[in-house]
């Protein structure tokens, strides 16, 4: 991988300190940019990579983040849906999952503010989600049944 470097200062404030040094300016995809102070008064840069168990939507303004399991990651901002007619949407730095297919639920709930814990969970027998943001699945219609999890 590579970063793109620049021999400007840093910022206004840094610049009596940092002047003839080269600077991060970008980290490539799967990479969050990481500037730390240091102890002399210098700033130390350099590009962190994620995991496979995160993601990264803007890798020189986010830091990584938690995969949540309704969600495959690959340490880059390219995930693929455990389930999948789910709905994902950004909200800044995070993935948030908006919508289940019919007959599961968004579990925690579409506002919970861990969306690192979020996923589509199928409803249980004898109940439906029908809703296009269901967070609790109810009884099925008089008259109906679902013999399976998760079935319409």
């Amino acid at each position: 991988w590579s970063a793109t470097l620049s021999n400007e200062s840093a910022g206004e404030d840094d610049a009596t300190h940092l002047d003839g040094h080269f600077y991060v300016e970008e980290c490539p995809d799967g990479y969050s940019l990481q500037k730390v102070s240091a102890d002399v008064g210098e700033l130390q840069q350099g590009c962190k990579e994620c995991s496979s168990e995160q993601y990264i939507l803007r890798p020189n303004e986010d830091s990584c983040q938690t995969c949540p399991p309704g969600l495959h990651c690959d340490g880059t901002r390219k995930v693929t849906y455990v389930e999948p007619n789910s709905t994902w949407e950004t909200r800044g730095s995070i993935y948030n999952l908006t919508g289940c297919p019919e007959g599961f639920f968004v579990s925690p709930g579409a506002d919970d503010p861990d969306a690192t814990k979020q996923k589509c969970e199928p409803c249980d027998k004898g109940e439906e989600c029908t809703s296009e943001v269901c967070t609790v699945c109810t009884a099925c219609k008089p008259g109906h049944y679902k013999d399976d999890k998760g079935t319409r």
